[in-house]
């Protein structure tokens, strides 16, 4: 599959669903489009992996659920072996979700 293009309506498209209440006519409204153009072009996006659409929460707000951060420092620096380790051990069931990433100097890599 050859990469989508990204010409300055898919960008602008991106840019309007950071609000992420905003409705597809909306944005068609907002720049002079239809709002079967801007559906299509978000399947698109989608489709070929340049975009997901997923939603942003706040920790504090939900019962019950806390978020953690732990900084861990490691022996070697195979980040990315490391990472598939400890999601390892959340899909065995000892956490519920995990991301990673490199964050230098103060950890090498946190959860």
């Amino acid at each position: 599959m050859s990469p989508m293009k990204m010409d300055k309506t898919n960008i602008a498209i991106i840019k309007h669903l950071r609000d992420g209440r905003k409705s597809f006519k909306q944005i068609a409204d907002d720049l002079a489009v239809t709002e079967n153009t801007v559906r299509s072009r978000v399947n698109q996006m989608i489709e070929s992996g340049v975009m997901e659409i997923s939603g942003l929460i706040d920790p504090e707000k939900i019962p019950e659920h806390n978020m953690v951060i732990v900084g861990i420092k490691l022996d070697t620096m195979d980040l990315v072996k490391k990472g598939e380790e400890f999601s390892k051990l959340c899909l065995s069931g000892k956490c519920e979700q995990s991301s990673f990433g490199n964050f230098a100097r103060t950890a090498d890599l946190l959860l």
